[in-house]
Formats: C-alpha cells, structure tokens, sequence
C-alpha cells in the first residue's frame, strides 16, 4: 500500500503539474490499444489522488476494506507515480469486474 500522495510540482503560474502516462502500452505478447478511456480515467484519478485530503480518505478506506478498488486504485496510483505506465494500466485493467484474460492456446 502507498504511504503518501504524489509531490506537488508547480508551474511559474502556481498550478500543480504531474505526469500522464502515455497511450497505448505493450506486456509480453500482449499490446494495449485504443486505450484512451483507460488513460484518461487514470490520469483522473491521479490528478484527484494528488491531493493530500483526498488521498488520506482514499488510503483510510482502502486500509479498512483491503479487497476494495480503492485499495486497487491506491496501488495503480503508486506505479503511476513510479512513471511504470505499463505496470499501472495492467494492474487496473486486469481487475476490472469484465476483465477476461486471452490466451494463445495454440502453444
């Protein structure tokens, strides 16, 4: 479980700056396309997390219900802000309740 939000960078104009990840991915044999809703939810639940008041309930939340997808969005949250884009967009994808896993059964 992460233990802290992600620093706050600023820009010369006092906005909080943070890093998106990039489209698209790929883990093994397996690519990531088309994967703008899942980027773009993940950048907003970054940019949420980011504050600490947020965070703190998330974290409180996720420490009460290990099996909650807070607990999931805390740990995709943590790859995030380790820039392990691919590692993030798996780990999130992989638990979502309509994730079917493919396979090559041709091996």
């Amino acid at each position: 479980m992460p233990s802290q939000p992600a620093p706050s960078y600023k820009d010369s104009h006092g906005n909080v700056v943070f890093y998106t990840m990039p489209y698209g991915e790929k883990k093994d044999t397996l690519y990531l396309i088309s994967t703008c809703p899942v980027d773009t939810s993940l950048t907003l639940v970054q940019s949420t997390l980011t504050y600490h008041d947020i965070y703190n309930q998330a974290n409180a939340f996720a420490l009460a219900n290990s099996n909650s997808c807070t607990n999931i969005l805390l740990q995709v949250f943590d790859l995030m802000k380790q820039k392990k884009w691919t590692e993030a967009k798996f780990l999130w994808v992989e638990n979502l309740p309509t994730y079917t896993k493919l396979a090559r059964t041709d091996k």
